[in-house]
């Protein structure tokens, strides 16, 4: 008995799930836009490929919310492309799609009205075709207002925001408004978050005026930022080397000469960035004589970039000419954190030094930290391998 009185509702349930979801159409972009005029709507594009993982999720749960498929179906036309195949390629490259879930609102002309990007819950994606219907809340419109108004001070970030937003960069206007700003006011907390997550070139009026008020620019924002965003642009100097696909030792060599010439606060820390970056890359050998003499002057307290040494030296290194260096690295990043991963490649470098005892004590650690840690027999399969080789050489 209690089982007819289930199964209509199980049936109920399921039937109402199925049919919760926002009816898209399957002809093509011709037909949806003239299905757009003759109904006067919006059309609503979902631009997804088939990689994706948050465009599936979007499909699999906010599309298939009741109250989200009874708003869409009402008030848009609603049509899904892959951006990889077929019209979807053109249509990508004419609205600038440059990340998935892309989601776009065209009106019947073809027009742009409103975008955005990314994953959304269902009241968010419902807010967001809201403002699809709303003048004032529509991408296109504030961009409009923020532009015409003129880029200033104090609306630069809502731009960015915006921008960012719909996945679309703001760095051409973010250049256009900072050659309207004197120099000493890039010394202003806007002005200076500009320069650090957007100027990357090294020549720039902005990067220069940093260079040359280095210290007043250190003491307002901080050593470590500054360093940081400094290193970053040196590394983009160096661009071209570190994506080719072939080395030139004696260009590389050049433009090292270069940027010595540069007036540059910290060029040998600098210079030790990139050769780190360049030698890791294309140059093995000049990689570990870099690090094993320098690694404790500028990573001693990088416990990630000191496991990562190590372990490369473990790796790549045959003749273990640097193994002792190796330990030391895996020691040190031991003694700032301890973790599974960390404790792996000191037991690793341990080994390859042949000091078996000391290797047996660590990968024992490791595997120890990895249960407790709730990690399963394998993920840590590769240690309790290494522990039998020990184990092997103890006997």
């Amino acid at each position: 008995m209690k089982i007819k009185k289930l199964i209509p509702f199980i049936f109920l349930a399921h039937f109402g799930f199925i049919n919760a979801q926002i009816d898209f159409e399957h002809g093509t972009w011709a037909s949806v836009i003239e299905k757009a005029k003759t109904e006067n709507k919006l059309i609503f594009v979902d631009v997804y490929t088939t990689w994706c993982g948050p465009c599936k999720l979007l499909s699999k749960t906010t599309f298939t919310n009741d109250t989200v498929a009874k708003f869409y179906n009402q008030h848009f036309i609603n049509y899904k492309l892959d951006a990889e195949k077929g019209e979807g390629i053109e249509f990508a490259r004419k609205y600038e799609v440059n990340c998935y879930p892309n989601l776009l609102f065209i009106n019947p002309k073809g027009e742009l009205v409103h975008r955005g990007a990314g994953y959304k819950y269902t009241s968010e994606f419902i807010a967001f075709g809201k403002d699809a219907q709303n003048d004032n809340e529509t991408f296109v419109n504030k961009k409009k207002l923020i532009i015409n108004s003129g880029l200033n001070e104090k609306n630069i970030h809502d731009y960015i925001r915006l921008m960012d937003g719909a996945c679309l960069s703001a760095d051409q206007e973010i250049a256009t408004y900072l050659k309207t700003v004197k120099e000493e006011d890039l010394l202003n907390y806007v002005n200076w978050s500009l320069i650090k997550n957007h100027v990357n070139t090294y020549n720039s009026r902005e990067i220069n005026y940093v260079i040359q008020n280095y210290s007043t620019f250190s003491q307002k924002f901080g050593e470590d930022t500054l360093s940081q965003k400094l290193r970053d642009v040196s590394i983009n100097y160096f661009k071209k080397h570190l994506t080719a696909k072939l080395f030139n030792e004696s260009l590389f060599n050049s433009d090292k000469t270069k940027f010595e010439e540069l007036n540059w606060p910290k060029k040998a820390e600098l210079l030790f960035y990139v050769n780190y970056e360049i030698f890791k890359r294309h140059n093995l050998p000049a990689y570990f004589n870099l690090i094993s003499s320098n690694y404790s002057k500028y990573y001693n307290n990088n416990a990630q970039e000191l496991n990562s040494m190590a372990w490369t030296i473990y790796e790549k290194d045959i003749e273990n000419k640097h193994g002792t260096v190796a330990v030391k690295m895996a020691q040190r990043a031991c003694e700032l954190e301890q973790s599974y991963a960390y404790l792996d490649t000191y037991a690793a470098v341990l080994f390859k030094s042949s000091n078996y005892p000391e290797a047996k004590i660590q990968a024992e650690k490791a595997i120890t930290h990895a249960k407790n840690s709730g990690y399963s027999d394998k993920d840590y399969q590769e240690t309790t391998n290494l522990l039998t080789k020990i184990n092997s050489k103890l006997k």
